[in-house]
């Protein structure tokens, strides 16, 4: 039996080798480049942002609605004194005074290029800005910011795409600790799969011994998979895919609670779904692991554990109310018969978003992916059935 569940992996990993990240089709986009440096007392701040990004300046044009570098020179000083406002530098949670600012245009004409000095304490306390995209047309322009230390080559990056956003470069151990617990209970309110997968899990009639080491199993197999993907760094665009398996697993989880509450075919079901919903924690601590400063550890047992605790808490939560429904003389079988066709439900819709998501990122099509989907889990099918027939072959 161990055999045949390790050979449909092995397809289902197989079937989906061939989806490729479709990073190199995307055409490249117009960015406000910002690189905070501080060194000793002084704190500076280089800035490059593409005309796109200044449409709201209205700069002076020539006749034929070209950019006029003579008489733009005036309105552009104050032009980087308003950027400069905005972006609200401060130490400690304290604004720092006002810096000297200094603009040009770049030769082609095609940006603006600043220069911002602040006076700063030496020390290493904490230095944030509140970093926003630009308005423009057709879309805004995003700002990407990297705090680079002295002596450091890379730095750590951070975006921003919409409304203004306050970020600490280099937060402390306490801030840390605060940002990722909240990012961690972040994904237990929105985490739609895991409550969706939780159903599943805790309505049909099963022990309560049983549904303790499934949950037990469900939580192991997402911290493990967690740290793996934000280890390797796993990229945004493999998420869709990831959760669009663990999806087609909530499907599979439903069917079994309505026919076999007791199936063994579930624990398999359980490590799959945590490692797609793993992939998407991995992920979002990839992403979220610039805010980290030199914390990371902190910032993934921060997330983490505040997942899996809130996750708990969801899982007893669902457990009681089931308990409390069949006190009250609701029939259990009809109970979760009710509650297991509105998680399929709702899972069905979950990977059919997941699939078009994971289509835009990469060659396949949606029917592509959902096709690999349902071949990948017709093979697990095919050897559940034939391990159950030789189950019997065996015990006749």
């Amino acid at each position: 039996m161990r055999s045949l569940l390790l050979r449909a992996l092995v397809v289902c990993v197989a079937l989906l080798a061939p989806v490729t990240v479709r990073a190199h089709d995307d055409q490249p986009r117009p960015t406000v480049d910002v690189t905070v440096t501080p060194n000793g007392s002084a704190l500076v701040i280089n800035a490059r942002l593409p005309i796109a990004a200044l449409m709201e300046a209205n700069l002076p044009r020539t006749s034929d609605r070209k950019l006029d570098p003579v008489a733009a020179m005036a309105p552009l000083q104050l032009v980087a004194r308003d950027i400069a406002a905005r972006f609200d530098v401060s130490q400690n949670g304290e604004p720092l005074p006002f810096p000297t600012v200094v603009a040009t245009l770049t030769p082609d004409l095609s940006a603006a290029e600043m220069v911002l000095q602040y006076v700063i304490q030496p020390g290493g306390a904490p230095l944030s800005a509140r970093l926003r995209a630009f308005r423009s047309i057709p879309e805004a322009v995003p700002t990407r910011a990297r705090f680079v230390l002295p002596g450091e080559s890379g730095g750590r990056e951070f975006l921003a795409t919409g409304a203004p956003e306050l970020v600490v470069f280099n937060p402390t151990f306490g801030q840390t600790l605060r940002l990722f617990a909240e990012r961690g209970a972040r994904l237990v309110v929105e985490g739609w799969a895991m409550f969706l997968f939780l159903l599943a899990l805790i309505f049909p009639a099963r022990g309560a011994g049983l549904q303790r080491r499934y949950v037990a199993s469900l939580l192991g197999t997402q911290a493990i998979t967690a740290a793996i993907a934000a280890a390797i760094g796993v990229s945004a665009a493999v998420v869709p895919i990831g959760m669009g398996i663990a999806a087609s697993a909530i499907v599979l989880a439903t069917l079994i609670g309505t026919v076999r509450p007791q199936s063994p075919w579930m624990t398999p079901l359980i490590v799959v779904f945590g490692v797609g919903n793993g992939i998407a924690v991995g992920a979002s601590l990839v992403a979220a692991s610039p805010y980290a400063g030199d914390h990371a550890l902190v910032a993934f047992s921060a997330l983490v554990v505040t997942a899996a605790l809130g996750q708990l808490w969801l899982a007893l939560l669902l457990s009681a109310v089931r308990d409390v429904a069949v006190r009250r003389g609701l029939p259990a079988r009809g109970a979760a018969l009710a509650v297991l066709v509105y998680a399929c439900h709702g899972a069905l819709h979950l990977l059919l978003d997941q699939t078009t998501l994971a289509s835009t990122a990469t060659t396949w099509s949606v029917e592509h992916l959902l096709t690999a989907l349902v071949l990948a889990w017709a093979a697990v099918s095919l050897a559940a059935g034939v391990a159950a027939t030789r189950s019997r072959t065996l015990t006749t």
